[in-house]
């Protein structure tokens, strides 16, 4: 859509990684778990829906 529509207008997308939600829950239940899936990232943690609603409050902003 990017190329699509530019010049005019300007498309931004989260792609977020492996997210503290419900839906990850089973993924992240156990500490363990959740320790080893935060060293497989460059920030060396999990995300939290609020880090998403921050980044998308920066683009609308």
């Amino acid at each position: 859509m990017a190329a699509e529509w530019a010049p005019k207008i300007r498309v931004n997308a989260i792609a977020p990684s492996l997210t503290n939600t419900p839906l990850a829950e089973r993924l992240l239940r156990e500490d363990s778990k959740k320790q080893a899936a935060a060293m497989r990232h460059p920030l060396k943690r999990v995300g939290e829906a609020e880090d998403l609603a921050n980044m998308a409050l920066f683009f609308v902003v």
